[in-house]
């Protein structure tokens, strides 16, 4: 086994730019401190991976900064004999980062704070967004996570009812809008939108797209043609598809905008359907798994 530290090579590419991911899930911390502990709000696979992005890819050369929604409920992890025991439905503790946390690999500190307010859904909602700084000891990059709170009236906890379900929907859609808003109050311009499975597709296309909000902004006009589209995890339950009206009901956006972005699907019906993860390859430059 090679003893020699492995030397990352950045992209040259990538120097200068910065990289958004998005996605609905993330591992946050492996520790528990003073009791408490952050595990993170983690459906599987997909969450182990996210967190491990927010330490790897900061050896890509770009900035990378990632959004994710301040959840009540997620999973948290306690070690018993040297083994790992997972708690669903652990209350989470954001406090844990948000005061600052410290140990022998990396730093998280407090960047900003800002208050985003949109509408969705026929509501105008007020939210708070924590901008963590992550630093990892040794690497030249920083990473940033904007952690989005949660307004009452969207669903708290991590994949809420099924795939199919509203409350995922208007959660998801809300995470998507938030999103933008959060990378537009800091001030934030995109290179590349890297998106991950279909959840955080759910209003971002139609919104860079359709919108009269979002569409015309200057901030996000580059990482429009930079969009790159990731399925992790290829079952059904991964690529949901909606009811058409939802867009109008939920994203307020007229069908005649939304038409472009429905396809028909075997498991569907003969009608067209709203599919997330189609409306994100119609727009990205490359998808893959």
């Amino acid at each position: 086994v090679p003893q020699e530290e492995v030397v990352y090579q950045p992209s040259a590419e990538l120097a200068g730019k910065n990289v958004v991911a998005l996605s609905m899930e993330a591992q946050l911390l492996m520790d528990r401190v003073n009791g408490k502990g952050l595990f993170g709000a983690i459906g599987g696979g997909l969450g182990i991976l996210k967190g491990a992005f927010l330490r790897a890819l900061r050896y890509s050369g770009a900035t990378m900064v990632f959004s994710l929604l301040v959840y009540e409920v997620g999973v948290d992890q306690e070690m018993a004999d040297k083994t790992p025991r997972f708690i669903n439905d652990a209350s989470l503790d954001y406090s844990l980062l948000f005061n600052g946390y410290e140990d022998e690999i990396e730093l998280w500190e407090k960047a900003g704070e800002k208050t985003i307010t949109f509408s969705l859904a026929g509501r105008e909602l007020t939210a708070s967004v924590v901008n963590m700084r992550l630093k990892v000891k040794g690497a030249a990059n920083d990473s940033f996570v904007l952690f989005i709170h949660i307004p009452d009236g969207i669903e708290k906890r991590l994949y809420p009812g099924g795939e199919k379900s509203i409350g995922r929907f208007i959660q998801a859609a809300y995470y998507g809008r938030a999103s933008l808003e959060a990378l537009e109050a800091f001030s934030i311009r995109p290179d590349i939108f890297q998106v991950h499975e279909a959840f955080p597709a759910v209003s971002l296309l139609v919104d860079l797209f359709e919108n009269d909000r979002y569409k015309n902004k200057d901030i996000f006009k580059e990482a429009k043609k930079h969009i790159i589209g990731f399925a992790h995890t290829v079952v059904p339950a991964s690529f949901p598809f909606y009811d058409p009206y939802l867009i109008s009901l939920i994203l307020g956006i007229d069908q005649a905008r939304y038409t472009k972005y429905l396809t028909i699907r075997p498991d569907a019906g003969e009608n067209p359907v709203f599919d997330p993860f189609y409306a994100l390859s119609s727009k990205a430059v490359v998808v893959g798994t």
